[in-house]
This record gives C-alpha cells, structure tokens and sequence, in this order.
C-alpha cells in the first residue's frame, strides 16, 4: 500500500469518526463501523474523482439509502471540504 493510500486512509477514518453522521458509535457500534465509507473516499480521493457534496451524499447513500438518514446538505459539504483537505496533503 503506497504512503499516499495509508495517509488518506487514516486521515479519512479520523474525519469519518469524528463526525459519526449516523451516531452508530453512541449506540454501540464498533470501531470499524464506517470502513467501507472510508475504502470509497479513499479511492475518490487519490484517483482525482470530484469531491463535492453531492458526490459525497451519493456515496454515503451507497450504505445508508433509509429516508431520514443523517447525511445532510450541511454534513456532506464539511465531509466533501475535509476530503479535499486529505486530497490537497498527499497528493
């Protein structure tokens, strides 16, 4: 695994985390809940893929497609900023 992939994996599973969007770890959840969101955004971030909030939310909805989830118009464009952010550090 390149240093480019473990640095957006790990900045990427610190910015999901801290966000808990679906506040699956308040009710128990494990570590890894989010780590398929990670493995997309990862690819998202190192292939050069558009990072907006709606490529965001689309994503998100990939694994959360229930109406009321907690991926909001406001969550995905923080999500979709911090993912630039990793993007603009190791690329």
């Amino acid at each position: 695994m390149s240093g480019s992939k473990k640095t957006s994996l790990r900045l990427g599973k610190v910015v999901i985390d801290a966000a808990d969007i679906e506040n699956l770890f308040a009710l128990g959840a494990p570590g890894d809940e989010y780590h398929g969101e990670i493995d997309a955004y990862t690819v998202m971030v190192l292939d050069g893929s558009p990072l907006t909030p709606d490529s965001v939310r689309e994503v998100w909805m990939e694994f959360f497609d229930y109406e009321g989830h907690g991926m909001d118009a406001i969550k995905a464009l923080g999500l979709a900023q911090a993912l630039n952010n990793i993007r603009s550090a190791v690329l």
